[in-house]
């Protein structure tokens, strides 16, 4: 296979890598403005706020796309503020589930709205009919060869 891209292949690559950058920029400045939390505590907030029984910390990391020991340092951080409790599960002790608590779940609420305004705005609201589903599609082709390609050299 050739290793050199296109003109369009580059366009292509360039237009999804910086417009993922500058998205996650403005979001987190939002997050930041707003809640004084960062990116991935708001996701960790936000999937464990879905999920009341709590996840287990290598589920948590794959849901957010986040390394495990980076997943350990932020929920150690949102545990000092009183965001979440860590305990081990019942049916493992090896296995540590994370939970939000009220406070991160009123966090988590009092920055959804703008969080996912300004997602809108900057993403969603300048599209056209059509493009929406048609980015997924191909998103979607991307990540699921991601992840087999992951899956397969994790095993």
């Amino acid at each position: 296979m050739d290793a050199e891209l296109t003109g369009e292949e580059r366009a292509a690559y360039t237009a999804v890598v910086k417009s993922a950058a500058l998205l996650r920029r403005a979001v987190e400045h939002s997050l930041t403005d707003h809640g004084d939390i960062s990116r991935v505590q708001f996701e960790i907030l936000n999937q464990l706020h879905g999920a009341p029984e709590g996840l287990r910390m290598h589920a948590l990391a794959d849901r957010i796309v986040h390394s495990r020991s980076g997943l350990t340092y932020q929920v150690a951080q949102l545990e000092k503020a009183g965001l979440v409790t860590r305990e081990s599960s019942a049916g493992n002790e090896r296995a540590i589930v994370a939970r939000c608590t009220p406070a991160g779940r009123a966090l988590r609420d009092a920055v959804y709205t703008e969080h996912f305004s300004r997602v809108r705005e900057h993403f969603f609201g300048v599209l056209e009919p059509g493009e929406l589903e048609a980015i997924t599609t191909a998103l979607t082709k991307v990540i699921d060869s991601l992840e087999r390609e992951t899956g397969a050299l994790d095993a």
